[in-house]
């Protein structure tokens, strides 16, 4: 019942609680404990969220895995115990042994939802260089029978889908995640990249827009809008949007690049290049720096 921003801490608090229950061999508890996580929050445990949302993060994973590895030495069958060693793995970016525990665990228990889930993901997040040759829609098919109402589902098909170049499949998914999961802001951003494509500016932003007001902290997101916003010439929204960017990723170079080049384009001359000889200097590029001391020196 909990308010859209509060999700993210309440599913914050889940994945620790099934952090504690890993290292207890509490295997029911975490991974119920990491299923309500993902149900509050679908961001979580996903390779490209904030560091501070992945699961095990903290961890002496190495230590945890030989800990695992003893356990399934007593108990081999339990799917339990194979899908958390599996998620050990798949921190570890162990892509086959990651793989092979999920499967294993389903074996046993077919419809393990943080097994089916972490499959289709290691599909996308541990292949994403051989997606267009070793990619297989069973695995998402499976998932998709077993829990169809499950919007991180629908979105990882939408980004299988996408990277395999099937535009309009991956809008279909995406939008079939929206309905499900309306205050998530994934799918959002996911859209905006379709309704480009599609070359429906409006609708892109529209979407870009949901994405922030979801997840008013995710940097990407305000760089995405602000290109937009920038190919329309509006500068002083861009400028905007790279400052709330910056404001959430401080000291990123290519960010204050991003800012500096917007205040030129806006007409800002100075003030952009005055950037660009701070951001060198800050790097110790001397060439850099001498050379925008000489434009200076012209304007």
């Amino acid at each position: 019942d909990a308010s859209a921003k509060v999700m993210p801490h309440a599913a914050r608090f889940c994945a620790q609680s099934g952090d504690k229950k890993v290292a207890a061999h509490d295997f029911i508890g975490a991974i119920d404990d990491y299923t309500r996580a993902t149900e509050l929050n679908p961001t979580f445990a996903r390779i490209y969220a904030p560091e501070t949302d992945n699961f095990l993060v903290k961890s002496n994973l190495e230590q945890l895995l030989a800990d695992y590895d003893r356990v399934l030495l007593a108990e081999p069958n339990n799917p339990y115990a194979l899908a958390l060693r599996g998620e050990i793995k798949f921190n570890l970016e162990d892509k086959e042994g990651a793989e092979a525990d999920f499967r294993k665990s389903l074996q046993y228990k077919r419809d393990l939802y943080f097994a089916n889930l972490r499959l289709t993901e290691a599909n996308l997040f541990l292949y994403p260089e051989y997606i267009s040759s070793k990619f297989s829609s069973a695995d998402f098919d499976t998932a998709l029978k077993l829990f169809p109402d499950n919007a991180r589902m629908h979105h990882n098909m939408g980004l299988a889908l996408g990277r395999l170049g099937f535009a309009e499949m991956a809008a279909a998914e995406y939008n079939k995640a929206n309905k499900l999961s309306p205050e998530w802001s994934r799918p959002y951003y996911m859209m905006a990249f379709a309704d480009l494509e599609r070359g429906d500016q409006d609708a892109a932003m529209a979407d870009l827009n949901k994405c922030i007001q979801y997840e008013p902290d995710w940097a990407w997101a305000y760089v995405i809008r602000a290109r937009q916003e920038s190919k329309a010439h509006d500068y002083k929204a861009a400028i905007e949007d790279i400052e709330q960017a910056i404001e959430l990723e401080p000291n990123t170079n290519w960010l204050e690049t991003c800012h500096a080049r917007l205040r030129i384009s806006s007409g800002d001359t100075l003030g952009g290049v005055g950037e660009f000889i701070g951001i060198a200097s800050k790097r110790s590029e001397f060439h850099i720096l001498l050379a925008m001391w000489f434009i200076l020196g012209q304007l």
